[in-house]
């Protein structure tokens, strides 16, 4: 996870003011009448009982007091977890404010994230994937607050059943029900010990009072009832049909409604004219050093819903159609305003579309977007310098866009079945020269996009694009909670740069959004891009959005087409937010009140 930076001096103003504001009893510490303080659970933002102003919070190692009424100013420290190096000596009487709850969930989250990776998700089953850690988050969180987060029934979650607990509690619960979440759900790579081991340190329990103040919490909270419902939901979500639709198609050995051309492949090393398969211009899969490359979840439209009914799925599907090029000659044409980019690409560019690959190993696209989420939220603390409700629903709504525009984008490949760049170059450009991502002329019939030599291209037809569906409708809810502009004044030191890209970056420490491509570090041309050492950065979620898609293009593996015809249905005219158009981000937004 990322630290907040701080210089080494602070370890000791953080220990005197440990010592001074938590020597005394936490009790009194927290409701001393005779000297009136601002209650730490009333107060703390994360309560969601209070505005942010109530008090300041760490930000970017600025620690100031959580209470207003001392005899003597103090500054006050976050727990450990959010430090970057132990505070050494502790005293035996001191003891740390709660986990924040954000801090519980980020730690998690993380390990959902690289467990996601690890699995080597297809994009889709990424998608669903944060989905369902994040609702299942969300609902232990809101089970236990005072009032509903959202209003009524979502995704056949009742956000109206609660079980108010105090903040301290809270925390402790959330602690608990995370550890759960995550053992249910399998995700291994996971230290459930950590965040009991932070409680008992944050509270001066020994296991025993542990255990003693975890069943008392849970009786509180109505545990059984929140398990109880959370499985059935569960197990009703795990029914929507994902088992069958993450299957890639089978290699049939006559044409069907996947492979229009049956069980004729395409092999990159080779040049035979795709002019001669039954329907040229119909997507057909990869063979690369002899593996078929099956199409990755074909029917992945099919499961099941958070929100949209067939109308609105019909609706949307209709916004994209008139950006498909319907005629040979759109199709030329597009396909030559993709030859021009690949010719033509700078350093810059051919870095953009490595970064934004999400390729195996990587988290995907919508992994690496939510990468961007986790990353601005803990650098920015925003449950505190906003609210604990901004960090959770803003996730959610982030989880549920990824995950309903995989559905869409899925379901708008399945129609077309488009063939992809390099099928549709070999064909109109045969026999001709061309120039190719290094600059140099090559024939037509043997052209390749700017990607790994082990990849080529993606498993699934072109239009539309998924980079661009995905990118546009996270920017869009980031523009929403915290406005279009990145703040961009907080350091960040990123220790999981491999979530997003095998490009080696190592360990770095930039401002937020920022990212240096060390000379030479290209895994496509090794040694040779960059030239000199390259940043890429983003100041606007729009403009972040914006570079996902373009990448693509850059990337030789979709067309400008294919990316507008996912900014349609997102309801996004490449960067400009069309919050009057009845795309797919205002769909979401609406139907479930956020």
């Amino acid at each position: 996870m990322p630290t907040r930076n701080t210089d080494s001096s602070a370890i000791t103003r953080l220990n005197q003011a440990r010592a001074v504001a938590f020597g005394q009893t936490r009790q009194n510490l927290l409701t001393n009448s005779s000297n009136p303080l601002r209650i730490y659970p009333a107060t703390n933002p994360q309560s969601g009982n209070s505005a942010s102003s109530v008090m300041l919070d760490v930000i970017n190692g600025n620690y100031t007091t959580y209470t207003q009424a001392f005899p003597i100013t103090v500054v006050s420290v976050p727990p450990t977890s959010m430090l970057p190096f132990p505070l050494i000596p502790q005293p035996s009487v001191f003891v740390d404010p709660p986990i924040p709850i954000d801090q519980t969930v980020l730690y998690a989250f993380q390990s959902a994230l690289t467990f996601g990776a690890s699995k080597n998700y297809a994009p889709t089953v990424m998608s669903r994937f944060l989905y369902v850690w994040f609702l299942s988050a969300v609902s232990a969180w809101n089970w236990v607050q005072s009032s509903p987060q959202l209003p009524g029934t979502h995704d056949n979650w009742n956000f109206t059943i609660l079980y108010p607990l105090n903040y301290d509690d809270s925390t402790t619960w959330m602690v608990v029900a995370v550890n759960y979440i995550m053992s249910t759900l399998a995700i291994t790579g996971y230290d459930s010990n950590y965040l009991l081991n932070r409680t008992k340190t944050c509270h001066g329990w020994d296991d025993v009072t542990l255990a003693s103040e975890i069943a008392r919490i849970q009786v509180a909270g109505n545990w059984s009832g929140w398990t109880s419902s959370w499985s059935s939901w569960l197990t009703g979500r795990n029914a929507d049909g994902y088992l069958v639709a993450k299957a890639p198609g089978p290699l049939p050995g006559s044409p069907n409604s996947q492979y229009k051309n049956g069980s004729i492949t395409l092999d990159p090393s080779l040049t035979v004219d795709p002019s001669t398969y039954p329907q040229p211009s119909q997507w057909t899969p990869l063979i690369l050093s002899g593996v078929n490359k099956l199409y990755a979840t074909p029917t992945w439209n099919n499961v099941i819903s958070t929100c949209l009914t067939a109308q609105d799925e019909q609706d949307l599907s209709g916004l994209a159609a008139p950006l498909y090029p319907s005629t040979p000659q759109a199709r030329y044409t597009d396909l030559s305003d993709l030859l021009d980019k690949t010719a033509t690409m700078t350093d810059y560019d051919k870095l953009t579309a490595e970064w934004w690959a999400g390729g195996p190993t990587t988290s995907t696209p919508p992994g690496i977007l939510m990468w961007y989420w986790k990353n601005y939220m803990a650098t920015y603390n925003i449950a505190n310098t906003q609210s604990i409700r901004a960090f959770m629903l803003s996730g959610l709504q982030v989880a549920i866009g990824l995950f309903e525009a995989g559905r869409i984008v899925w379901g708008q490949k399945l129609l077309y079945t488009q063939a992809r760049p390099i099928q549709d170059i070999r064909r109109l450009w045969r026999g001709q020269v061309v120039t190719g991502y290094t600059g140099q002329p090559q024939a037509g019939e043997a052209w390749m996009p700017y990607q790994e030599i082990n990849f080529v291209t993606p498993p699934f037809p072109d239009f539309v694009s998924g980079h661009s569906g995905y990118s546009a409708v996270f920017a869009n809810t980031m523009a929403q909670w915290f406005g279009d502009d990145i703040r961009t004044d907080g350091l960040i030191t990123m220790t999981d740069l491999n979530l997003v890209t095998p490009v080696q970056l190592g360990v770095q420490t930039q401002p937020f959004g920022t990212v240096v491509f060390p000379q030479g570090s290209s895994g496509i041309q090794q040694g040779v891009v960059p030239a000199q050492a390259t940043t890429l950065s983003f100041t606007t979620w729009s403009g972040l959005a914006q570079s996902a898609g373009i990448s693509r293009q850059y990337g030789g593996i979709h067309c400008k087409s294919a990316h507008l015809g996912s900014l349609a249905i997102i309801g996004d005219d490449d960067g400009v937010f069309l919050n009057d158009t009845n795309g797919l981000y205002k769909m979401i937004k609406n139907s479930w009140s956020f």
